[in-house]
């Protein structure tokens, strides 16, 4: 896979629950272990927040594509059998193939050789989607106005173009990079050494109501510098 931003990883606590999920051995589960929420298991989870009719367009190919094959087997997290072959493809829903994206990604984290058909998923599906990600973060990295010299007119003026801002904050004692973008409330988080990309995610997942972004600092970032702190204040 392309790697073209550097993406730190983390361990994946995202638990399906209840929800299903397609494996081609029915002797398969889906297991969180290891470190394997980097940069493709973020592009799974956020880019639907930025692009729904793109990531839609992605999991209806798949699912054409799983909907072909009679071997399969739909399970949920629990390992629970819910139908195989036939009967599997006419369950087959557009959330079981997210599912599925996912427990994909955390084999080809974890070096786990994937079947056939997960090959023919990763480089269909996954890589196009992986790259798609990729470009939305190189434009937040090449497309932003630092704001630590900047007046409140000048972050209201900001505010009210859409334009996309940088500064560092604190989280959980740790100094990072953060760029804001208020057309879409996207934030961009990466080390403030630069050495990877955290996450790149949409606060407000519906618009960019500023109350939402605010609330989203004021819980979880200190704000280094004041204005745009006092800018961001509840």
């Amino acid at each position: 896979m392309r790697n073209k931003n550097k993406f730190l990883i983390s361990p994946d606590d995202d638990q399906p629950g209840s929800k299903q999920f397609v494996v081609f051995n029915e002797s398969e589960n889906y297991l969180l272990e290891g470190q394997t929420h980097g940069k493709l298991s973020h592009a799974i989870k956020h880019y639907e927040e930025f692009d729904k009719e793109g990531m839609n367009e992605i999991l209806s190919k798949a699912l054409v594509y799983l909907q072909s094959i009679n071997t399969i087997h739909l399970k949920n997290i629990k390992g629970e059998l819910i139908a195989s072959g036939h009967q599997a493809v006419n369950k087959i829903t557009l959330n079981a193939v997210h599912n599925t994206f996912d427990l994909i990604n955390d084999k080809i984290m974890k070096g786990i050789t994937l079947v056939s058909e997960e090959e023919e998923l990763k480089t269909q599906y996954l890589i196009p989607l992986e790259e798609k990600y990729d470009e939305l973060i190189a434009s937040y990295l090449t497309d932003h106005l630092p704001v630590h010299d900047l007046s409140e007119n000048e972050l209201n003026s900001l505010h009210a173009s859409g334009k996309r801002i940088n500064f560092e904050g604190k989280y959980d004692d740790a100094l990072f990079s953060y760029i804001l973008d208020f057309r879409t409330s996207g934030l961009l988080v990466q080390s403030a050494d630069e050495k990877g990309i955290c996450t790149l995610f949409r606060i407000d997942k519906q618009g960019n109501c500023l109350d939402e972004i605010k609330s989203y600092f004021s819980s979880n970032v200190e704000i280094n510098n004041p204005i745009l702190s006092t800018f961001l204040a509840l």
